[in-house]
């Protein structure tokens, strides 16, 4: 069962990578057919995500739902508690020290 689709590979991958590391058994289909646009309606080209468990469809489309809407809400910024570098809140690590964003009610 299809899951997500878009233009670019790497959008799909992502959301496979998610989807993976919950357990959920997926897979890339169309991954090559970006060739084929102009012979073929252009969202007909795009790379798909689908689910092989029906089980778990709605779970995996719950997580692709909440990674799409977390991508479009900015996230806050952090100090770093080592470095005191001030770093953006899309970073997961210091970009200056490589230390781990702190998280909890205390960051």
């Amino acid at each position: 069962m299809r899951v997500y689709s878009a233009p670019v590979l790497a959008q799909v991958a992502n959301f496979k990578h998610i989807l993976e590391m919950h357990g959920i058994e997926c897979r890339i289909q169309g991954e090559f057919r970006s060739g084929a646009a102009g012979e073929l309606p252009p969202t007909e080209a795009w790379p798909e995500l689908w689910v092989d468990d029906p089980a778990r469809l709605a779970e995996a489309q719950r997580l692709v739902d909440e990674a799409l809407q977390s991508a479009d809400t900015p996230q806050p910024g952090w100090t770093c508690p080592r470095c005191r570098e001030v770093n953006e809140g899309q970073f997961g690590a210091c970009w200056s020290c490589g230390t781990d964003c702190p998280t909890g009610p205390d960051a």
